[in-house]
């Protein structure tokens, strides 16, 4: 799975003054090799976070680690690229709520 359109979402993210979080896991059982990946957008500075997030779950019967490895990073990718407006929208809506500055969210008319 490739990451589209990683420059939008760079300069996206870049614009609202926020990053990228991670929690992920990877597993193997007897039946197969499993990796779990959230990605959330929160604050570049503080510990504030969207409502919304990305979630990918992908799987293979082959067990190793390289199938663990590529596994997590086609689950990456998946999570990541289905990042959009409403993450930053959801960032901003927290930020109001807690008093702090929201930022723009993109500089393009593109919104998702």
């Amino acid at each position: 799975v490739e990451l589209e359109n990683y420059d939008d979402l760079c300069q996206r993210l870049k614009t609202a003054n926020a990053v990228i979080q991670f929690i992920y896991s990877t597993g193997t059982s007897d039946r197969q090799t499993t990796a779990v990946v959230i990605a959330t957008v929160k604050d570049r500075n503080l510990p504030i976070e969207s409502n919304w997030y990305s979630d990918a779950i992908w799987s293979n019967p082959e067990k190793s680690s390289s199938t663990d490895k590529n596994l997590l990073i086609k689950a990456l990718n998946y999570s990541v690229s289905k990042i959009n407006q409403k993450d930053i929208d959801g960032l901003n809506a927290n930020r109001k709520k807690l008093g702090f500055k929201t930022y723009p969210a993109s500089t393009s008319t593109n919104k998702k």
